[in-house]
């Protein structure tokens, strides 16, 4: 333990780098952690929607869900998501499951449907992992 202090001080570039990547990481899961949305696998998300009849919001953009989209989802945009209050109104008591391309997007979503008090989740990994699990997706062509 006497030599730590000594290494620290004499290896400072070192040990600056590793404050500040330790710093970063904390931030960041602080960061995604604070959006109150649980990222959900494929399989997870299934159980949702058959258990309590949870809705699936598509925020792609229309080309992307023509595409292909889960089974009963609405396709939101975030422009369309410019009033969520009243864009979820009759969705309150039940979860809301949020899906993007790649599981990206949808966090920043995620965060400022949290001051709403709803029941938020994510696809975690989007519709790149629903494809990936096989799970059924239905284009426009075939209805919505």
């Amino acid at each position: 333990m006497n030599e730590l202090i000594p290494f620290f001080i004499k290896h400072w570039p070192l040990t600056a780098a590793f404050i500040a990547l330790a710093l970063t990481i904390l931030v960041i899961e602080f960061r995604r952690r604070s959006g109150g949305a649980k990222a959900l696998a494929p399989a997870e998300v299934t159980r949702l929607i058959n258990r309590d009849n949870a809705v699936i919001v598509d925020v792609r953009d229309e080309d992307a869900f023509k595409t292909g989209h889960i089974v009963n989802a609405i396709n939101m945009t975030k422009e369309a998501l410019t009033d969520p209050q009243r864009a979820f109104k009759k969705y309150r008591k039940r979860p809301i499951v949020l899906v993007d391309a790649n599981g990206q997007q949808v966090n920043n979503i995620a965060q400022q449907l949290n001051a709403l008090e709803l029941q938020i989740c994510t696809l975690a990994g989007g519709i790149a992992a629903w494809r990936q699990e096989g799970l059924p997706l239905k284009t426009l062509e075939q209805g919505k």
